[in-house]
This record gives structure tokens, C-alpha cells and sequence, in this order.
């Protein structure tokens, strides 16, 4: 749909009828969802963009997702503050996808 693409590429799509990012209230540091449903992280201290893609979104490689969606919120991938609030991409999930424990061959 539209609005998941708007989510996943805020950069390729302008305009458009997509529901405005309304940012949870304060809460503790983490995965949350908006008031609209849609996935966010607040930062705490040590996080990285590669951690918060490898434990959402399965791969760390995706933080440059995570980046392009919160453009307007980041100069670099280092500009991280504790407490911010970012957008995570439609299909970001609360259990943690770590490979730890699963056989590699």
C-alpha cells in the first residue's frame, strides 16, 4: 500500500495522502509502535543503527533504511541522542531476530 511504501522510502515518495508520524509519549527506551500502530525505536544509550536493524529487521545491513526514513532527524549514522524517537520500516517487529542459538553450517 501506499503508506507502507511512504514508510519504507520517505524519500521517493512526496506529498501523498500518508497519516502524519505521531512519535509515542515518553517512554522507557526500546521498540513501540505510534499512536497510528506503525514501528518506532527510542534510542538509549550504546545503541547503534546496525543494532537496532539486526534485532527489528533481521539484517544489520537495513540501518541505511533506518537512516533514509529518519533523514530529517539525522545529520550521520553516529547522530544518534538518547531519547530520540525513530521511524522503523512497516515490516520492523518487536521480537528480537538474533542468530545467537541457531545452527550455522
Amino acid at each position: 500500500s501506499a503508506t507502507v511504501l511512504a514508510q519504507q522510502f520517505p524519500q521517493l515518495v512526496s506529498g501523498g495522502a500518508t497519516v502524519p508520524y505521531a512519535a509515542p509519549p515518553d517512554g522507557p527506551p526500546g521498540f513501540a509502535l505510534d499512536a497510528h500502530g506503525r514501528p518506532c525505536y527510542r534510542i538509549s544509550k550504546g545503541d547503534t543503527l546496525s543494532d537496532i536493524a539486526q534485532k527489528h529487521l533481521g539484517r544489520a545491513s537495513r540501518w541505511r533504511q533506518i537512516f533514509g526514513m529518519n533523514i530529517d532527524q539525522l545529520t550521520s549514522a553516529d547522530s544518534l541522542t538518547t531519547g530520540m524517537v525513530l521511524r522503523l520500516p512497516a515490516d520492523a517487529t518487536q521480537i528480537r531476530m538474533d542468530a545467537a542459538g541457531i545452527g550455522r553450517r
